[in-house]
């Protein structure tokens, strides 16, 4: 119980989450923020398609800006999806080329299932499901190397923050996560964060 009573308040206070217990009126919401408030649905959509509730939230936060891009407050799209044969509500908006197609959704539950079935069901995402689930970083690389997006840091922007914000942790959180004290319940007594360490490693190697 200590042990996991330490990893608590690591994680909460790394994560910047503590003392959160609503979002902020402020009209920009802040990463904290945004992790607090879809973490659970990134969980969720782990346990339904095995892709690290990390990597999710990442790429969330990414595609996103926190949720404060146009996409995700104007066509609740939080992944940056593009059209790609959709015949549902779109909106078109300046991206690689003018006035692109990207995916509405109804809601942000919508556009994280989408995104999970997107990863899911598409072959070129195919080799990420043979990593092992708490290999982030090898996630990371293999979405830029599939090309999910263009940009070359992309893979380091994701390993990133996940990194700052404690999100590996998420990964080994079982679905049912109503709030931020059932953390302490659902995380294993000695989570490997080994993946972490390597990576820092690994790129302190290649510098």
């Amino acid at each position: 119980m200590k042990i996991r009573k330490a990893i608590l308040l690591s994680f909460i206070a790394c994560a910047g989450l503590a003392g959160l217990t609503g979002i902020s009126a402020q009209s920009r919401m802040t990463r904290e923020e945004y992790i607090l408030m879809y973490k659970d649905i990134a969980i969720e959509q782990m346990h339904r398609t095995g892709i690290p509730a990390s990597i999710t939230l990442a790429q969330a936060c990414l595609e996103s800006d926190n949720g404060n891009s146009p996409l995700a407050t104007e066509a609740n799209n939080h992944f940056g999806i593009k059209c790609h044969g959709w015949t549902r509500d779109s909106i078109h908006i300046d991206d690689d080329e003018l006035q692109e197609c990207f995916r509405k959704y109804d809601d942000a539950a919508e556009s994280f299932q989408d995104h999970s079935d997107f990863l899911k069901y598409r072959k070129r995402y195919a080799r990420l499901f043979d990593l092992d689930p708490y290999d982030y970083a090898g996630w990371a690389r293999g979405l830029k190397a599939a090309g999910y997006a263009t940009l070359p840091t992309y893979a380091e922007k994701l390993i990133k923050i996940i990194e700052e914000n404690y999100l590996f942790l998420f990964d080994r959180l079982t679905p049912i996560t109503p709030g931020l004290d059932s953390i302490l319940i659902q995380i294993p007594a000695a989570p490997d964060s080994s993946y972490s360490h390597e990576c820092k490693e690994e790129r302190k190697e290649q510098q």
